[in-house]
């Protein structure tokens, strides 16, 4: 196993130290033109959505924090931040940002949750967030298990991926192009095939993940271009998935 999880951060280090999603993502913004600059003045970005959806508390973790630029928008609804990371430098950034803002609690681990169990006890955490970090991961299963464990009962969930059933992608499946997911395909030399991405998610099996996992699923949302009209069928025209889930309480019954 260490010999492919060697070549898993190195591509994750090419991806994001090296600029390459980065450039991806530019070029995609440079291709969509005028309509694309008009419809940017309406979108929601992932980060925002997702925050929004955060009740506060003690503390938070972050896993696949990036550059601290969520930890750093929450900060004020939580007395404790930590952040995990597989690329040593985006984990840096990490912990650069959140010194600069002056919170006074926070901390960051490089680590690959595909390699074993999350460094904190049982119960430590109020919230888990993770956005755009199930599709890479080995094994679903497991990542969800470990967010269980570390959070409290009552605890709150959020998850981001790609919706694969979004309308967009379903017109290109029909017409015989398996869709990509995350950066433009000619760009797959220097982002990894589909950036990564491992599996695929829609709202059914997202829900039966948690559901099995043992979480309660309170709702799901998405992000971009008029995401407040399009969250009223998320699974058909949300390129992306927002999902809030609960730890049951030790009186509930899990669902």
């Amino acid at each position: 196993m260490r010999e492919p999880q060697v070549k898993v951060r190195a591509l994750y280090e090419k991806q994001y130290t090296e600029g390459a999603v980065r450039n991806a993502t530019a070029a995609g913004e440079a291709r969509r033109g005028v309509i694309g600059h008009l419809l940017s003045q309406h979108r929601v970005d992932r980060r925002t959505a997702a925050s929004q959806l955060l009740r506060g508390g003690r503390s938070i973790l972050d896993i696949g924090c990036g550059d601290g630029e969520f930890l750093e928008a929450v900060r004020e609804k939580f007395d404790e931040l930590w952040g995990l990371d597989l690329v040593q430098s985006r984990a840096f950034l990490c912990h650069k940002l959140l010194c600069e803002t002056g919170h006074q609690r926070h901390g960051v681990v490089v680590a690959n949750i595909d390699d074993g169990h999350l460094p904190w006890r049982d119960g430590y955490f109020d919230a888990v967030v993770s956005l755009s970090v199930l599709e890479h991961v080995l094994d679903p299963f497991h990542f969800i298990g470990e967010c269980r464990r570390v959070l409290k009962p009552g605890g709150q969930l959020i998850l981001q991926v790609p919706n694969i059933a979004y309308a967009k992608y379903r017109i290109s499946i029909a017409l015989g192009r398996f869709p990509s997911t995350s950066t433009p395909r000619e760009f797959w030399p220097e982002t990894g095939w589909d950036d990564g991405h491992l599996h695929y998610f829609d709202v059914s099996n997202l829900r039966w993940l948690l559901r099995i996992g043992g979480f309660i699923v309170e709702g799901f949302s998405g992000s971009g271009a008029f995401a407040k009209w399009r969250r009223w069928w998320p699974s058909l025209l949300c390129g992306d998935l927002i999902v809030s889930a609960r730890k049951p309480n030790s009186e509930q019954v899990e669902n």
